[in-house]
């Protein structure tokens, strides 16, 4: 909006002259910035900038977090690796499968889960990896490059060979209930579904799966399954780490009993004990009472745990082997037939190579006589043209013969 005002000059018939507005003119006035509004002006801009920054960071965070996941496997051991400055040393003891302490066995555990999925192949069975030995030697010296252990320890061998035959299993299990069991038997995968697997052994797997003699024993070992009754409660921990750390934790300087130490293997701590094991403990503490009142203590805490619970594995999980003649005895037998089990395996696995080999042999046999009778056949059929073109050949000599003569 302007204004205007007459000035006396222009009363007396002056020029007039135009007046703006005091708004405008403020608005058209540069402005004039001190020292302290600078200041303001730029600390108002840095909290802008490190404000978008922030938010930008924030959303790359967000973006990136699912292409992040997986990237700490195997980073904890390293990090307790690079903080004491050495490896974590493993001791295995003979006779067990597992470390002792809990912590060496844990990271054995999850170490060994990571180097099976990343480094090793995925076979059909685990007779493969028997007789290809390569795969152990190269799955121990893996585990020796992240512990401080000796692979030529028995113990360590052993410990090793257990833990990649359960790891293989397992896997196998997941490759089957992931791949196989949620597809009809026409939308399973034909390719193999793992980097770390090849076709023909993923094909040999899916053959297996799909026999019925296959899957009738696998109704047989899930009803088994269901009727375990003495559950284990120490959770991830294996048998041998969880008995170490209650002798440690729990019983310290007294030396706990095989009933007691069953006990603690078998109660949760939300839960406690189911009856079964209940039952099986209070079977235990009876015998063992009843064997003490005679005066004669003849029966040890394992045989009676063995007598109360005849098929336990339990005894073997925390590495103790009863000793005796029966016991002796039967795992000679079991070895044996172990051994001879494995012989006649052998045996029927170089059968059918022979038979493969013959069937193949008499498939060639039978393609080089087919190849040689079309080929005897098509030189029948040039014989037979050669004989004509001959008898051809002589009419027309004796036609031109008689010509001449005439």
């Amino acid at each position: 909006m302007q204004l205007t005002t007459a000035s006396p000059a222009t009363m007396k018939g002056g020029s007039s002259k135009r007046v703006q507005a005091p708004i405008e003119q403020e608005l058209q006035q540069p402005v004039r910035r001190t020292r302290q509004k600078t200041r303001e002006l730029s600390l108002t801009e840095a909290e802008a900038t490190s404000n978008q920054e922030e938010d930008a960071e924030s959303d790359i965070n967000v973006s990136n977090e699912g292409k992040l996941l997986g990237v700490s496997m195997g980073k904890g051991l390293d990090k307790m690796t690079k903080g004491l400055c050495v490896k974590i040393p493993l001791h295995i003891s003979d006779g067990k499968r597992r470390p002792e302490a809990p912590i060496q066995a844990a990271k054995f555990a999850s170490e060994g889960g990571i180097i099976l999925r990343q480094h090793i192949p995925v076979l059909p069975h685990w007779k493969h990896y028997k007789k290809d030995e390569k795969h152990l030697e190269n799955y121990m010296g893996k585990v020796a490059g992240a512990f401080a252990v000796d692979i030529k320890e028995k113990a360590v061998i052993e410990a090793c060979t257990d833990l990649l035959k359960g790891g293989q299993r397992q896997l196998r299990y997941r490759l089957k209930k992931e791949y196989f069991d949620k597809y009809p038997a026409n939308q399973v995968p034909t390719k193999a579904p793992v980097p770390n697997m090849l076709d023909e052994d993923w094909h040999a797997l899916v053959a297996m799966w799909s026999e019925p003699k296959h899957k009738e024993k696998c109704e047989k070992n899930k009803a088994n399954r269901e009727q375990v009754q003495c559950m284990q409660k120490t959770g991830s921990r294996s048998f041998i780490a969880h008995y170490h750390a209650v002798k440690m934790e729990k019983y310290k300087d007294v030396e706990p009993t095989l009933v007691d130490l069953f006990k603690d293997c078998h109660i949760s701590s939300t839960k406690g004990c189911t009856e079964p094991v209940k039952n099986a403990v209070a079977a235990m503490e009876a015998i063992i009472a009843d064997d003490e009142a005679d005066g004669n203590a003849t029966k040890t805490p394992a045989e009676v745990v063995v007598e109360v619970l005849p098929k336990t594995t339990f005894l073997r999980n925390i590495g103790i082997q009863l000793k005796g003649k029966k016991t002796n005895a039967s795992e000679d037998d079991a070895a044996a037939a172990a051994a001879r089990v494995e012989e006649l395996e052998g045996q029927l696995e170089s059968s059918n190579q022979l038979v493969q080999d013959m069937k193949e042999q008499m498939e060639r046999m039978a393609k080089q006589m087919e190849e040689s009778e079309a080929a005897r056949l098509k030189q029948a059929a040039d014989m037979e043209n050669l004989k004509k073109a001959s008898v051809d050949t002589m009419n027309l000599i004796k036609g031109l013969v008689q010509l001449n003569q005439q």
